[in-house]
């Protein structure tokens, strides 16, 4: 058995890079990372007059594919004994309703198959409807100035550029990030009236590069930021062999254990059906074939339902029940948004789209309210990334992955949405009742559990349990780029905070628990319900800062006694 992290290879000795799928909602276009390939059948990573498949039916919408050999394997018929996964994409679409056309190329980088002038053949074939699958990254970590392929690009997806003299073609040239030619291709789809879509790699037979892994992260970013869906491919893949055994996995490689056999080829074109299928709004699912309908629909990390994990106090205590509510961030109506007023140079943005909700706050602060009220014994689980996107652009930072629930204001509940009394500011929220959970990152490493209220109606201290003695350890804060899920559990008297499945903070009647007295300092006491009553409903709401987030998959369930 092997881990999907230990699937990814790299070229730097051999061949490879990383893959990224992108996804949009009018036309279609994919675009696969480049691989080398150090045999006979190699195709040349310097040829500009590749002739290139080109739709067979004008008059339907095409599913384009650009990107390297794990896509398209020299004239892609297996030659040489090695396939692409675009060479069987086809067999799970219907051919009266679409054209599947793989122009992806071998050795190719997201700057060669600009600066050979592929895209721009790409770019007249496109119209609108049409959908584009992009997926480049394994050729991209290659070096940016040499004399053999002077493919590689500059690291990350910012604006930075590097003029040089190009040393293979004997021409000036300006080289961008990563994230910048991605932009390019999507921006210029969308021009045309189609769909860009990003994929992460798909997973080699070889070892983790961690600069690879980079790609995937800035991928990612600039679909997020570019409001294109991302389809982990490299997940969904490396997650269906470490179901294997070596010798499974083995058969789907050749020798260099990075190119596939058409065995291999076709098992990654159908788990491409199977992202495809998975993702929460499907462009192409009304054109593909009836084959496809056996296909299970499968997610990346960060779209995989888990149910709530009983942990902790909760073992032998309660199980979990029904799902009673769900939302996938299809609707802005569903939530209520207080945002700080400040005076920071950039504007926020909050956005709705594709079953996620993206939240980027430079230099103010926010609360995005569920509208729902929820009562009794229950668990709320959601899913959130902390993109590194625009640390250096807009100064935000990684940090403040917050919460509130079971939040009503004291006396008058639905007063929790009046604006002119919580408007965002921090310390606006220090009088509601209910509870908080924060998870730090980066310059922030505070890591707690509190009880509201921490101040009464005329703005005076108040005792509140607030436990802090997770702070500053490392394993409790945010890891950027990862995909955390949340769970915030209500039972009776038991309160539980939990990251990925891990407790953080969890009281019950008759713990000793650290308590924020009136006059400012600390005291250890004893919970009791007497003391401190347990909240049995309230509101949900998300709490940032100065930060970027991605939230998805919010449900909550209700909790049942164990039998």
């Amino acid at each position: 058995m092997r881990r999907k992290e230990e699937i990814i290879h790299s070229e730097e000795k051999t061949v490879s890079d990383t893959f990224h799928f992108f996804m949009l909602a009018l036309g279609f276009f994919l675009i696969v990372g480049g691989i080398s390939q150090n045999n006979a059948f190699a195709q040349n990573a310097n040829e500009r007059d590749i002739k290139l498949p080109k739709a067979s039916n004008s008059e339907l919408p095409s599913i384009y594919l650009i990107g390297d050999s794990t896509v398209r394997n020299g004239a892609g018929d297996g030659a040489n004994g090695q396939w692409g996964w675009g060479s069987f994409l086809h067999e799970w679409f219907d051919d009266g309703k679409v054209n599947v056309v793989n122009r992806a190329i071998g050795g190719r980088s997201s700057r060669t198959y600009i600066t050979q002038g592929y895209w721009d053949q790409q770019k007249e074939l496109l119209k609108p409807g049409d959908v584009v699958l992009i997926q480049f990254g394994h050729n991209d970590a290659s070096p940016v100035d040499d004399s053999s392929r002077a493919r590689g690009v500059l690291d990350g997806i910012g604006d930075e550029s590097r003029h040089l003299f190009n040393q293979l073609t004997k021409e000036e040239e300006t080289v961008y990030t990563y994230g910048e030619y991605l932009r390019k291709y999507v921006s210029e789809i969308r021009e045309a009236g189609a769909t860009p879509m990003i994929c992460s790699p798909v997973p080699t037979n070889g070892t983790v590069i961690s600069k690879l892994v980079k790609y995937d992260q800035w991928a990612e970013q600039v679909a997020t930021a570019e409001g294109v869906a991302f389809l982990d491919l490299n997940d969904i893949i490396g997650s269906e062999y470490e179901q294997m055994s070596d010798e499974e996995v083995d058969a789907l490689f050749v020798e260099d254990r990075v190119h596939s056999t058409k065995k291999g080829a076709k098992f990654s074109a159908k788990m491409v059906v199977s992202a495809l299928k998975g993702l929460q709004r499907n462009p192409v699912g009304h054109l593909m074939a009836e084959e496809a309908e056996s296909v299970e629909p499968r997610s990346g990390d960060q779209d995989k339902v888990m149910k709530p994990a009983v942990k902790g106090y909760g073992e032998g205590l309660f199980e979990v029940g029904e799902l009673i509510y769900q939302n996938n961030f299809e609707s802005e109506n569903d939530w209520l948004i207080q945002v700080e007023d400040t005076e920071a140079p950039s504007e926020p943005r909050i956005d709705f789209f594709n079953g996620y909700l993206e939240v980027l706050l430079p230099g103010r602060g926010a609360t995005v309210w569920n509208r729902n009220e929820f009562s009794g014994n229950i668990a709320i689980t959601y899913k959130v990334k902390a993109p590194s996107t625009y640390v250096n652009e807009l100064g935000v930072v990684v940090r403040d992955m917050n919460t509130f629930w079971h939040a009503t204001h004291p006396g008058n509940p639905m007063a929790l949405f009046d604006a002119d009394k919580y408007t965002g500011a921090f310390p606006s929220y220090h009088t509601l009742q209910g509870y908080y959970a924060s998870m730090g990152g980066r310059d922030n490493t505070t890591t707690r559990f509190r009880r509201y209220p921490r101040i009464d109606e005329n703005g005076d201290p108040v005792d509140h349990i607030a436990l802090s003695y997770r702070d500053g350890q490392q394993s409790f804060l945010i890891q950027p780029g990862k995909t955390h899920t949340i769970q915030l559990v209500v039972f009776d008297d038991v309160v539980q905070y939990l990251v990925d499945g891990k407790v953080f903070y969890e009281i019950k009647e008759g713990d000793t628990v650290e308590v924020a007295l009136a006059d400012g300092t600390m005291e250890e006491v004893t919970y009791t319900t007497d003391r401190f009553p347990a909240y049995t409903e309230g509101w949900f709401g998300f709490r940032l800062v100065n930060t970027h987030h991605v939230y998805s998959d919010f449900r909550v369930y209700r909790l049942v006694p164990a039998e």
